[in-house]
């Protein structure tokens, strides 16, 4: 069970559930809807947060949030559900690495060591980079599939 606090769920696990439903939106070129990111991000954040109260070995928490979070995608948003998977397993991938990058700054770069039992708050700081520097590379991949699609349009005008 990898329990987490109400703190965490309203200040990383929605947050990123959010940040997810948009970086597949952009890597499906499918225009944002609004109402439907609303909905699907908030129901992927507590459908996160009940999953991890599970008693779950670690890892299979990962597979039934991406199973879930993929069914959000194909059915209030309006996904193919093959792009849904394809994206938010590439998106899976940055944020696992973002994670890595992350946990080397923590442990190797500035010598902090995480206890098992570091408060929420303590906690959802200490890996707020990892989520911004995830935020950031779903903004650049908007702004590139952005200047892509200018570069194709401009020239077979």
């Amino acid at each position: 069970m990898l329990k987490i606090s109400i703190f965490e769920l309203f200040w990383a696990v929605i947050p990123e559930a959010f940040i997810f439903i948009f970086g597949v939106y952009i890597m499906t070129n499918k225009p944002f809807e609004y109402k439907r990111i609303m909905v699907s991000g908030l129901a992927a954040g507590i459908a996160t947060y009940l999953i991890r109260l599970l008693p779950l070995f670690p890892g299979a928490n990962m597979f039934f949030v991406i199973l879930i979070s993929t069914a959000l995608l194909v059915a209030v948003n309006k996904i193919y559900i093959i792009q849904a998977i394809s994206s938010f397993l590439t998106l899976v991938v940055v944020r696992i690495a973002t994670e890595w990058l992350n946990l080397f700054v923590l442990f190797e770069l500035l010598h902090i060591k995480l206890d098992p039992n570091i408060d929420p708050v303590h906690k959802t700081l200490l890996f707020i980079p990892s989520m911004i520097l995830f935020l950031l590379i779903v903004v650049a991949i908007y702004f590139i599939k952005r200047r892509r699609s200018k570069k194709i349009s401009n020239v077979s005008d």
